[in-house]
């Protein structure tokens, strides 16, 4: 837990400095691209921490593997 409470006031501090590109008056998403053999709860993990930082603008990469589900 102490974990993902570092994280989460890491994620704050770094969210803040980073401007999305596409919209400089709002922050850039924050992008999880998580293996297939990473444990669900490490994922979840960050969701919380990221919300907990009070960062909503949360994203998930596409996994080539299952391109065809699309």
């Amino acid at each position: 837990k102490q974990t993902y409470e570092r994280l989460s006031s890491m994620a704050a501090d770094f969210y803040k400095k980073i401007p999305s590109s596409r919209d400089p008056a709002k922050s850039a998403p924050v992008i999880m691209d998580a293996s297939e053999d990473t444990p669900w709860e490490h994922v979840v993990g960050v969701v919380n921490s990221c919300r907990a930082a009070g960062i909503d603008n949360v994203e998930f990469t596409g996994n080539p593997k299952f391109k065809d589900l699309r």
